[in-house]
């Protein structure tokens, strides 16, 4: 996958969550991380992770709680600029 690519990954993961955010009132995306089946995916909701973009949290067996943070929203709202994304 070239560079290129994996940042619009990581955009649209963030717009999706961003989208469930203001749409379920929770703001929880929940996820099988083994549904996760290409490592681009797996590294990319990893990236977003330690940047502080996103949460996790572990629900039960291999289901886990995404959601995005209020960084995470200024970034999607152009609010602020972050290198990498």
């Amino acid at each position: 996958m070239e560079l290129e690519e994996k940042k619009q990954l990581r955009l649209k993961i963030l717009e999706e969550l961003y989208e469930i955010y203001f749409k379920t009132g929770r703001g929880k995306g929940t996820l099988n991380y083994l549904k996760f089946e290409d490592m681009p995916t797996r590294t990319a909701y990893e990236y977003l992770i330690n940047k502080g973009l996103i949460s996790e949290k572990h629900e039960s067996g291999n289901n886990f709680n995404y959601k995005i943070t209020v960084v995470g929203i200024d970034l999607v709202e152009g609010s602020i600029a972050i290198p990498g994304l």
